[in-house]
């Protein structure tokens, strides 16, 4: 036996002192045992077992997790967990905050409390974890297994947030837990991502990877092959999100990941299907501090309907559980942690666009029906964004929170919206809100005093806490603005990334005003400054102009010229063409800037530059130096997508036009470099220039450019090839680099097509290039193309006379009705060396299909005369398993049938399962078995096989039984033998069969008396 796992524990209490093992054991690889060891620590264990005999693997599991999770129950604690001791609560600083909840944990552990209110033990944790105390990690390590569901989720959460090393061993348990529940599991594997390392990090982390569609699985580690993937697969709704989820968890490690769906996130819609994915995500990017995910998915959850009443997946009290776990997030980083406000108030405020500037159509009908006094006008724009909304104006008083809404405050109070339906709202807020309100209070006030500043509070109108809606400086609506002057570049990050009007506002009005707002626009980097001038807000966009402008009238840049043509703007885009020309004479000269421009981003600019180019003469010594730039820099890409191959296309072209001279002398290292390039684009360049110096291209290449996923660069390799016809040479070359693409998977649809096309026709000629070997194999290939090329080359291009007799052999057995017709011609011509290999001959009839064995049958009848058949041949055909084939051979032995070979037809065929051939053989025992005892011991198989079967063989049956009636006659000795076979046949058999048995048996009772028999004569008595 082999120890799988073992848990040692130990219990103290008083005078007691004492020890439980529990071991897993292996018996074999499918059976287990649990055993068990107990008694006083130091002193001599008793031992007993859970399982009476070995179990499977799932069962030993269930039973050793039981048995550990009882102890564990009663007090026992493992050796780790028995010595981390928990701190003594006098020598804690007494923080005024902390020390309450360590002492509530510490009475939680110990049964007590030194306190007249009673707060929830989970909440305690939960708000220990919030705070990230780390004196509190000894005490919620204890509370794991003790208490609710909810207590031990809140202790995961709390023990995963404070990052503690000494909690792995509590993730490993709950993870390997059946019975924990799937909320605990998913945290508790979050913790242990965050803290394993080496082969056990790896084992996790293929665990998810295992979840993932086999696709995802494939194409992981390539990070343009599963952006792509990623774009495909988004559609799948049932599938996405979940293969979303598990992503973001390998992305912990492998931040590639991260980025790759972040982009999906923001696009895949919320709904029934895929909630609790999201939900997943949105507690992992909390516990993470990932503020962007985060603030993605808060975003999804405000701007998502609640689906109906509270029965449903997502209700709108869900929803608003939602929404004020991330207000609550909001204020406590704003009071505690100034980085993590800006920090996740960005994300948050990123995560909106301008679709969002509308009301959502179910908020404009809860206005329609409930609060028909507000009208459109009297709501500011984003009026429904109510985290938007919190940030930017929750500080100032000009805007109002109004059930779902932000609201103008002068309209509220002017038409005086005290109507009956808000009268009936607001009498039943306190337990129905529809929205963040009166129904979180508890939940908010649960840590501290509703006296105290940081509670917050709700009133009717607004659920925004009031202390904290007062800004410190005047005139200003955000909330916590000393923050936002703290971090300035918040406000350039807001008008970098942002699509929304209000909030480029709102961040270029403060950095406008910020003292150090020239020393900030100082320190823009050239991307910097090329994102502003590509936004869509016009403001931005102009302020950023002036910027640029200012700078390049002081001194060229450019590298910012360069960016600017690069721009997503037309307007930076002209600004970039205006100083490109005002600085044209340097421009001009500069080869590596007019390599930028000539495969600059956007194809106006590619074209601008192209015309203005062929306007100036450049200096040979520029055209020079920038072919060989382009040289080395078109020899580096590696994006072989169809935006890239039109973008180097193009930029090709243009060189051609203005530098065809300095084309024309590249070595042939330099086009080398080109053909071996990974992008088609590059390839097909190299080739327009190795062509234009009247050389051959490299065949390889071509066949490249020719089954390249891109259209048009097919069309122009196909061109290529047509245009070098007269090149036998080159030509053999293309069959030889051609046909090897049919036998592996297409790289697009159609591709095998396209090859098939050209080996069929303008390079048939060449066909007969390829061996035999592969012209087999194209024959057998996996692709009807490939076979296609095969019948091409196996009626027109093999010499027949090359092919071995196997290899037709395998050819009649083709999917292709063709090519098995043309063997069953080859084998009408070669009848005589078919005798010859008679061995291979007849494994034709192990063939699946029905018409190659047909012929093979009529063709051996119609050929194959006595001489030619051998009995172990004849032996062989019979015990096929098909029967067709077992009928023919049962044929062959009965035409040619020898008397000299009976004895080894009954020795090889007795064994066969098959009825009819049990029945053939039945014709063999009396003649060849009968009076011979050691051979009626050989057949005990047989007899057997044919008395077990159920209501089938009767014929069969009655033969045997007859033969060993007559035999069991002769001899006390064969008596005994036949008596054991029927002593077990008569157990298991039918009625009627039984019957025999006995019948037999009680023959031979009265012939030989001493023979044991079970059965026993009972003489009816006669009256």
């Amino acid at each position: 036996m082999k120890l799988v796992k073992q848990s040692h524990l130990f219990f103290r209490e008083g005078n007691s002192d004492k020890e439980y093992i529990i071991e897993l054991l292996k018996h074999t690889e499918e059976l287990f045992s649990v055993n068990f060891k107990y008694g006083r620590r130091g002193a001599v264990l008793k031992e007993g077992t859970k399982t009476e005999k070995p179990i499977t693997l799932a069962a030993a599991e269930l039973i050793f997790n039981k048995l550990e999770a009882e102890k564990r129950k009663k007090g026992y604690l493992s050796e780790s967990e028995l010595l981390s001791t928990l701190p003594n609560l006098d020598s804690l600083s007494p923080d005024i905050q902390k020390h309450p909840i360590l002492q509530r944990l510490d009475g939680a552990i110990k049964g007590t409390s030194v306190f007249k209110t009673y707060w929830k033990t989970s909440r305690v944790i939960w708000k220990a974890g919030g705070l990230k105390m780390m004196e509190a990690e000894p005490f919620v390590s204890q509370l794991v297994f003790k208490g609710d569901k909810m207590q031990q989720y809140a202790a995961l959460w709390t023990l995963v947030r404070l990052k503690s090393i000494n909690s792995i061993t509590i993730f490993k348990r709950v993870v390997e837990n059946p019975k924990s529940t799937l909320h605990s599991r998913r945290v508790a594997k979050e913790g242990l991502l965050q803290m394993l390392e080496d082969d056990e990090l790896t084992s996790l982390q293929q665990e998810f990877v295992s979840k993932l569609p086999i696709v995802f699985q494939e194409n992981l580690l390539d990070a343009f092959a599963l952006k792509k993937l990623l774009e495909t697969q988004s559609s799948h709704v049932d599938t996405f999100a979940s293969a979303l989820e598990n992503l973001y968890y390998l992305s912990f490690h492998q931040t590639y990941i991260r980025e790759l769906i972040i982009p999906h996130l923001k696009k895949v819609s919320i709904s029934k299907k895929n909630f609790k994915e999201f939900r997943y995500l949105f507690k992992i990017a909390e516990l993470r501090s990932d503020f962007e995910v985060y603030a993605i998915l808060a975003h999804k959850f405000e701007r998502a309907d609640g689906f109906g009443n509270t029965s449903k997946v997502f209700s709108n009290k869900t929803k608003a559980y939602f929404l004020q776990r991330v207000i609550r997030q909001i204020y406590e980083f704003g009071k505690e942690n100034p980085e993590n406000f800006i920090k996740l108030s960005v994300s948050i405020l990123l995560s909106y666009d301008k679709q969002n500037r509308d009301l959502s159509p179910s908020n404009k009908l809860f206005l329609e029906q409930w609060f028909w006094r507000i009208k459109l006008e009297d709501l500011p724009p984003f009026a429904d964004a109510i985290l938007l909304n919190l940030i930017l104006h929750g500080g100032g008083t000009r805007l109002i929170r109004y059930y779902r809404f932000w609201m103008i405050a002068e309209a509220r109070s002017s038409k005086k919206i005290e109507n009956r339906a808000f009268q009936m709202q607001r009498k039943q807020q306190q337990t129905k809100e529809t929205f963040i309100g009166g129904i979180f209070k508890s939940i908010l006030k649960i840590f501290g005093n509703s006296n105290q500043e940081q509670t917050i509070v709700h009133d009717s109108t607004n659920s925004i806490p009031q202390n904290s809606l007062k800004s410190t400086n005047k005139g200003r609506e955000e909330l916590y603005p000393q923050h936002w002057d703290k971090f300035p570049h918040a406000y350039l990050a807001l008008l970098l990334r942002s699509e929304v009007d209000l909030i480029h506002g709102f961040a270029l009005e403060r950095l406008l005003e910020h003292p150090e707002y020239q020393t900030i626009i100082n320190q823009l980097s050239v991307s910097d400054l090329v994102g502003l001038v590509s936004s869509e807000i016009e403001p931005t966009i102009n302020w950023a102009t002036d910027l640029i402008s200012e700078r390049l009238q002081v001194k060229l840049e450019k590298t910012l010229v360069i960016g600017l043509l690069n721009a997503n703007s037309s307007k930076g885009q002209e600004l970039g063409k205006q100083f490109f020309q005002q600085y044209l004479a340097d421009f001009l000269i500069d080869s590596d800037s007019l390599l930028s421009v000539i495969y600059a981003n956007h194809f106006e600019i590619r074209h601008w530059i192209k015309g203005l180019l062929q306007e100036h003469t450049l200096h040979k010594d520029v055209l020079n130096s920038l072919i060989d730039l382009a040289v080395l820099w078109l020899a580096n890409q590696t994006d072989n997508s169809a935006d890239c191959n039109m973008l180097l296309n193009q930029g090709n072209k243009t060189l051609q036009d203005i530098a065809v001279e300095q084309l024309m002398l590249l070595s042939d290292d330099q086009l080398n470099a080109l053909q071996l390039s990974q992008v088609v684009a590059v390839k097909l360049f190299a080739l327009k220039i190795i062509i234009l110096k009247n050389q051959l291209p490299n065949a390889s290449v071509l066949a490249e450019l020719i089954c390249s996923d891109i259209k048009d660069n097919r069309k122009l390799g196909e061109g290529i090839l047509n245009s070098l016809l007269n090149k036998p040479v080159f030509l053999v070359e293309m069959v030889n680099e051609l046909y090897p693409k049919l036998f592996v998977k297409e790289h697009f649809e159609g591709q095998h097509l396209v090859v098939q096309g050209l080996l069929s026709n303008s390079l048939r000629p060449y066909l007969s290039k390829i061996n035999i070997a592969h012209s087999l194999r194209l024959i057998h290939g996996n692709y009807i193309p490939a076979q296609e090329i095969g019948w091409i080359l196996l009626t027109e291009q093999i010499d027949i006379d090359r092919l071995s007799f196997k290899q037709v052999v395998h050819l009649a057995s083709h999917n292709d009705l063709r090519v098995r017709q043309w063997s069953w011609s080859w084998f009408d011509k070669k009848v005589s060396l078919a005798k010859v290999e008679i061995e291979e001959t007849i494994k034709l009839l192990q063939s699946k299909w029905d018409d190659t064995r047909k012929f093979t049958i009529d063709f051996l009848r119609k050929n194959f005369v006595e001489e030619d058949w051998s009995p172990e041949v004849s032996i062989g055909i019979v015990d096929s398993v098909k029967p067709d084939v077992e009928a023919f051979g049962r044929e062959l032995i009965t035409n040619f049938y020898e008397e000299g070979n009976g004895l080894m037809y009954l020795s090889f065929l007795c064994q066969h399962p098959s009825l009819n051939v049990q029945l053939f053989v039945s014709n063999f025992i009396e003649k060849y078995a009968a009076n011979n005892i050691e051979k009626l011991q050989d057949l005990d198989y047989y007899f057997r096989s044919v008395l077990m079967r159920v209501n089938k063989g009767r014929n069969t049956k009655n033969r045997v039984f007859h033969f060993l009636h007559q035999e069991a006659m002769r001899s006390q000795e064969v008596a005994c033998v036949v008596s054991n076979i029927l002593s077990d046949v008569s157990a298991t058999v039918a009625i009627e069969d039984k019957a025999k048995c006995i019948q037999i048996m009680r023959d031979l009772e009265k012939l030989y008396p001493s023979l044991l028999l079970p059965m026993t004569t009972i003489e009816f008595e006669t009256r």
